[in-house]
């Protein structure tokens, strides 16, 4: 699964559920989407991929 390097509270979320950082998928969102996305006063631009052992 992914989310944006934006999201600073989903990335808490996540990790606080166990998940892991296992990659970078670099400037994902700017090649994916024509208009800039902003979280948090910062540009969301890498999809940061995360994993978890089931």
């Amino acid at each position: 699964m992914g989310t944006g390097n934006s999201g600073v509270g989903q990335l808490a979320l996540y990790q606080k559920c166990g998940f892991r950082i296992v990659g970078v998928d670099v400037d994902f969102f700017v090649r994916h989407y024509d208009e800039p996305i902003f979280e948090n006063g910062i540009p969301c631009r890498d999809m940061i991929r995360m994993s978890r052992d089931l």
